[in-house]
């Protein structure tokens, strides 16, 4: 893995990138046709987001891109320094590639998924912040920027299910936080053309246990919600945590 920058020239920006995958997310086919007829937008982008396949040429500065335009867009932040300083693996499409920029919270992360009003958001806590467990996360850009690498599944990690908090503790396994389940959703969603991550299962968070020792859990239940936690004893087939196979700073 090395440093990589944007180059000096690559279209389209940020900003435009992450507005592109609203315009299709919105059915705004209106606005697809005049951008096809001005030549911002080719037929093979709206073609890949049908097919769900990358919009954009996955590249590093690719990457870089998409995901200053989505901290701007959907979490008001500035991120592009931070991104810019990563040491970025080489994208891989059996793979997501999630940056955490210094700045973003559980709280801010949530209050801007409502008010960016894409989908339904709710949570049991109002301030998530508060109950988080910091000292026992395994990861948190209060710390400083970083980024990881997960499995594209978009149920979780099939290999996951049925496996307590406490045995991820003993078999040493580095799950995703709930803050990174937060970020991870709207890139989903962006992504993909409006679909949504764990449908059918429910995100185990076991990377960020609550201060109360209790788990968090994400899911989609007709809105992206954020549960009040589960036992660490607790296991079931639908309960999988998402292995973080790669850390970078």
């Amino acid at each position: 893995m090395k440093n990589n920058v944007v180059g000096a020239v690559l279209q389209p920006t940020p900003e435009e990138t992450v507005r592109f995958y609203e315009t299709f997310n919105d059915g705004q086919s209106p606005e697809i046709r005049r951008q096809l007829k001005d030549g911002s937008l080719h037929t093979r982008n709206v073609q890949a987001l049908i097919e769900h396949r990358p919009v954009f040429p996955e590249t590093i500065d690719a990457n870089i891109v998409f995901w200053t335009g989505l901290y701007a867009v959907v979490f008001e932040i500035d991120a592009k320094a931070d991104l810019l300083k990563l040491n970025w693996p080489d994208p891989d499409p059996n793979y997501w590639d999630v940056p955490m920029v210094k700045g973003l919270t559980e709280t801010r992360a949530l209050n801007a998924l409502k008010h960016w009003n894409k989908f339904p958001v709710g949570s049991y806590y109002d301030d998530p912040n508060s109950v988080i467990d910091l000292k026992e996360t395994e990861r948190h850009p209060s710390r400083g920027t970083y980024g990881v690498r997960f499995h594209a599944e978009p149920e979780g990690d099939e290999d996951q299910k049925n496996i307590s908090a406490n045995r991820h503790r003993e078999l040493g396994t580095k799950g995703n936080t709930i803050l990174e389940a937060q970020v991870l959703e709207p890139m989903f969603f962006l992504k993909s053309g409006g679909s949504h991550l764990n449908t059918r299962t429910v995100n185990h968070a076991i990377g960020s246990p609550f201060s109360d020792g209790r788990i968090p859990g994400a899911s989609w239940v007709g809105r992206f919600y954020l549960f009040s936690g589960y036992l660490p004893d607790s296991a079931h087939p639908n309960l999988r945590a998402r292995v973080a196979v790669v850390h970078f700073s």
